[in-house]
């Protein structure tokens, strides 16, 4: 960037910045005595409390250890110079890129990330920028005077699409503009933004036997079964997400037997357990099973020993059909009303 801090941050903080926020978003590069490049801590803060920030420590610690995760799993071989050019840079520029946009996206970032994509904000329109692929550049955009109630109010359902670190960014410019926004529980899809937020999600371990990891529903959703097919969803309440769902049909490709709707899977984190938010969020589950599959029937499956969950669906009005499923779960089923 041509122009000193000292200018941009005045553009940030002053003219670019939403009337009602001005004097409570402040941000800040501070430069690291005798660091070579430059390198620098970013820092914002809301009302004087730092909220989000960036430094080359924290960022190199998190690339070394997810880019030699990768590069191990991948199979990438290390970069070689045999004399006359770089061996397997291509593919070593490839990994770091999606480890890039990996650690900004759950908030891991430093200087060189911040300057780039505040660049990028200064340099096009408000509308490319709240839209850019970058969660950083849509940091600058979703605080700029230049986004509208009308604009904000088409976005106000796409908190849960942004990282949990950007979210309160949101929430911030849409109470500040008096913009109501959904804030009970919200089935959400799973996007890359949110996908690391959700496979994170824990059960307490006594639970742990009843249900696969949310990683194994995610890889059964993407190579399911034949005549089978799934669907995941987020667990969202005050933008946060609590827990995960799959849920879908099974086809008889023989036409003997009718389809089945199913809830397949379903968790709450263990930290939200115990606040109603399980059976209310699967009304919400059933809600959108049925008017999507437009079925009269909805089936599910449940370990006989696990007579919390058995209690909850019967409360919601599941009843046992004397059937089990492969594992040996019984089976119990929903009759909705026509």
């Amino acid at each position: 960037m041509s122009q000193s801090w000292s200018g941009i941050k005045k553009r940030l903080e002053q003219d670019l910045l939403c009337e009602n926020l001005r004097g409570r978003v402040k941000y800040f590069i501070t430069k690291y005595r005798k660091a070579h490049d430059d390198e620098a801590r970013v820092s914002i803060l809301i009302d004087e409390k730092e909220v989000l920030k960036g430094n080359v420590f924290e960022y190199y610690r998190a690339e070394n250890k997810l880019l030699s995760k990768l590069t191990r799993e991948e199979n990438i071989p290390k970069r070689n110079w045999d004399g006359k050019k770089i061996l397997h840079d291509i593919e070593n520029l490839e990994v770091e890129d999606r480890v890039n946009k990996t650690l900004v996206n759950e908030g891991i970032f430093y200087v060189w990330d911040f300057t780039k994509a505040l660049n990028y904000y200064l340099h096009n329109s408000i509308d490319n920028s709240i839209s850019s692929e970058n969660p950083l550049v849509r940091l600058f955009a979703i605080l700029d005077r230049r986004i509208g109630k009308r604009a904000l109010k088409s976005i106000k359902d796409d908190i849960y699409n942004q990282p949990k670190w950007l979210r309160q960014f949101y929430i911030l410019r849409l109470e500040i503009e008096n913009i109501q926004y959904k804030d009970g529980i919200q089935l959400v899809n799973i996007t890359k933004e949110n996908r690391r937020e959700i496979i994170e999600l824990k059960v307490k371990k006594s639970q742990q036997k009843f249900i696969e990891t949310i990683e194994n529903c995610l890889d059964e959703e993407a190579t399911p079964p034949e005549g089978i097919t799934w669907k995941s969803k987020g667990i969202g309440i005050n933008n946060t997400i609590i827990g995960y769902a799959m849920y879908g049909i099974w086809q008889d490709k023989t036409n003997r037997y009718d389809d089945e709707t199913w809830i397949d899977r379903m968790l709450i984190d263990e930290k939200y357990q115990g606040k109603g938010y399980g059976k209310e969020a699967f009304k919400k589950l059933i809600e959108i099973v049925e008017k999507e599959y437009s079925t009269d029937k909805i089936y599910l499956s449940v370990y006989k020993e696990n007579l919390k969950a058995i209690g909850l669906y019967q409360q919601l009005g599941f009843s046992f059909n004397n059937k089990t499923d492969s594992n040996g779960e019984l089976i119990m089923e929903l009759k909705l009303k026509p």
